[in-house]
């Protein structure tokens, strides 16, 4: 008698689990794959490493990293600002390519961000993060995943006492070595959420 209880219960439990709202409406419910192995990709797969996320952002799946979708959104940028102007209305001692990656956040003017960051989490990529990034046969450039990657050097955040490294991506991930106060482009990254 009480296996038949245990089976109308296990019965009754399985067609709470197997319906819902969603297939009441017709509705297709998505369920992303999980892995231990590291991140997946939801949305579109670019050379089976850049996965675009159609929220404004591209996870590296080599490296769980998340970049900003469109890679001129922060322009040419000092690295670091010399400037003492702090004063309103143009605050020139703020403008430098640090500031601006760390301001990005959802729903930034022109960065099309739907994904739920806030600002402080967007900072420069390191040397290494940004090489990897142009390195190899599936890198981000040939990609097709980004809007607007040029071949220009974009900065990363490693540096020393007055020079930093930026990398040219064409024809191939190019280090050099920059003062401080010279143009390059600024390029976001974000640690992923997975």
């Amino acid at each position: 008698m009480k296996s038949i209880w245990c089976l109308a219960i296990i019965a009754v439990f399985s067609l709470l689990f197997i319906y819902s709202p969603a297939m009441a409406q017709n509705r297709v419910v998505v369920i992303p794959l999980v892995s231990d192995d590291g991140p997946t990709c939801s949305g579109v797969l670019h050379e089976n490493r850049w996965c675009n996320n159609y929220d404004g952002t591209v996870t590296d799946l080599t490296t769980g990293l998340v970049w900003l979708q469109i890679a001129t959104w922060g322009g040419d940028k000092p690295w670091r600002n010399s400037s003492t102007d702090c004063d309103p209305p143009d605050y020139t001692c703020y403008d430098d390519a640090h500031t601006r990656a760390g301001l990005l956040q959802d729903g930034t003017a022109g960065a099309g961000l739907s994904d739920g960051s806030v600002r402080g989490e967007w900072r420069l990529p390191t040397r290494e993060e940004l090489n990897h990034a142009f390195s190899g046969t599936d890198n981000a450039y040939g990609s097709g995943a980004f809007l607007g990657l040029q071949l220009l050097y974009y900065w990363t955040s490693t540096s020393s006492i007055s020079l930093s490294y930026a990398i040219q991506i064409a024809p191939g991930p190019t280090l050099a070595t920059t003062s401080k106060t010279n143009l390059r482009q600024v390029w976001p990254v974000r640690d992923g959420n997975n």
